[in-house]
């Protein structure tokens, strides 16, 4: 038997980090805590104290999520987009993100592209509007359905403690 031995394949340059989903997760535990609830009125004077903390923690992560996108779509994505390392980044040329460029050239909001805004990965794809110079705007209203993603990390508290309680003692 004669087996050529193949080379490795390239392996594509690692990615930069954008997850969203610990900052949701840990914007709602921070933003829940005692301190913040007791900014609100405190539980025990205004029950819906815990509502309003989750309210802010979705709005603030959500505001993270929407600024995030746009610095990358502008900043890096209009900006750099044809430096050949931005490029080897986003891995314009693999089969996926071809796919995400296709859809992403549609014109309108359909069901696809709003999937891949909402549940692609957060980086490439920002990066990747930007290069092909898709509208910002029509970009963050496909992004909007990502709020209903991002409110259920942002109750992890619940899960902490009985009551939504600090787990730290009172003074």
């Amino acid at each position: 038997m004669n087996h050529k031995l193949q080379p490795p394949s390239p392996r594509a340059p690692p990615r930069p980090c954008s997850a969203g989903l610990p900052v949701y997760i840990t914007g709602g535990i921070i933003l829940t805590d005692r301190a913040f609830l007791d900014a609100f009125g405190g539980e025990a004077a205004y029950p819906l104290s815990y509502v309003a903390a989750v309210t802010v923690a979705v709005l603030f992560c959500f505001g993270i999520k929407l600024s995030a996108a746009v610095m990358q779509q502008k900043g890096i994505g209009e900006t750099l987009g044809r430096r050949v390392w931005v490029r080897a980044l986003v891995g314009v040329n693999s089969v996926t993100m071809r796919a995400i460029r296709r859809i992403l050239l549609t014109p309108g909001l359909s069901l696809p592209k709003i999937c891949i805004l909402v549940g692609g990965p957060d980086w490439p794809v920002s990066v990747t509007a930007g290069i092909l110079r898709c509208n910002v705007f029509q970009m963050l209203l496909g992004t909007l359905p990502v709020v209903k993603t991002q409110a259920k990390p942002s109750q992890a508290r619940i899960t902490q403690t009985p009551n939504h309680t600090s787990p730290r003692p009172e003074p």
